[in-house]
């Protein structure tokens, strides 16, 4: 009886041994991978939501307050164009499968992306001072640019990114 508890008790070792050195590592790679990619996703979404903000609100400024902050305006746009372009190549490389660099556009290639709707948002501000006049639904402009913002980061967070 001694003989067979100790080769019970060995098998055992040997088994809980296996588990140890293959299940453990696999579950903690498993749980790495899914931080680094909820850490992708956050520091993209941020990226986004920063540039996207500052032209919107510096282009808001300029039209509804009619101030001369042009030269801030004119250098919030360069740096969203700069950031659109480094958007769009992380979304490439971290979701080709996915539509999201798609709708993100691809250095204003596609008709009607997002990127290009911003930038269009921008061009308001020398059309509302222009045409003073005509009436610009800003407020209303500015809200589906936001809403689209939106969409696109809420399919970031759904979409799987493909090195992982």
């Amino acid at each position: 009886n001694f003989k067979d508890l100790f080769s019970n008790q060995f098998f055992l070792l040997i088994v809980g041994a296996i588990i140890s050195s293959l299940l453990i590592p696999w579950f903690f790679q498993i749980w790495q991978n899914q931080q680094t990619e909820l850490e992708i996703k956050t520091n993209l979404i941020s990226k986004i939501s920063e540039s996207v903000i500052a032209l919107v609100m510096a282009t808001q400024s300029v039209v509804i307050h009619n101030t001369a902050a042009d030269d801030d305006l004119n250098e919030k746009y360069r740096q969203w164009e700069i950031e659109s372009a480094i958007i769009n190549s992380q979304l490439k490389a971290y979701f080709p499968n996915s539509d999201v660099s798609n709708l993100w556009g691809s250095l204003k290639l596609y008709s009607n992306s997002f990127s290009e709707n911003v930038t269009d948002f921008y061009r308001l501000s020398n059309d509302a001072k222009i045409n003073s006049t005509s009436p610009i639904d800003f407020g209303e402009i500015r809200q589906a640019i936001l809403d689209q913002m939106e969409s696109i980061m809420d399919r970031i967070l759904k979409a799987k990114i493909t090195s992982f």
